[in-house]
């Protein structure tokens, strides 16, 4: 393929795109993935601020919700970069028990033998 025509589809593309987005429109409200805020940035910044140590805190209790946080570190193993010990053990916690079986313990559960 020549120059020539390489440009001419460069062209001809370009053109069909800019032409394409001025006919588009933009997105419905309802179209985007989160709600575009109608307060000015600063009242958003604002209220963003306001709320994040009430963020913070809903975090971090489900993260020790489900994971073992604590610092148990495995003596004379550090991380590639040389500054952090590697944890130790085991760190996600089993989920609750949600229902009567989730109760049992592994020897107590009788598989279904078909009588």
């Amino acid at each position: 393929m020549s120059n020539t025509w390489i440009r001419v589809a460069v062209v001809v593309l370009t053109s069909v795109v800019a032409i394409g987005s001025v006919y588009a429109g933009p997105l419905p409200p309802d179209a985007t993935y989160r709600p575009l805020p109608t307060l000015p940035f600063n009242n958003v910044k604002a209220n963003d601020a306001a709320a994040k140590p009430q963020v913070m805190a809903r975090q971090r209790a489900l993260l020790m919700e489900r994971y073992d946080l604590s610092d148990h570190p495995l003596p004379g193993v550090m991380m590639s970069g040389g500054r952090r010990p590697v944890q130790g053990g085991v760190r996600v916690k089993p989920p609750k028990a949600t229902t009567a079986i989730d109760a049992l313990s592994p020897g107590r559960i009788q598989p279904d033998r078909g009588s």
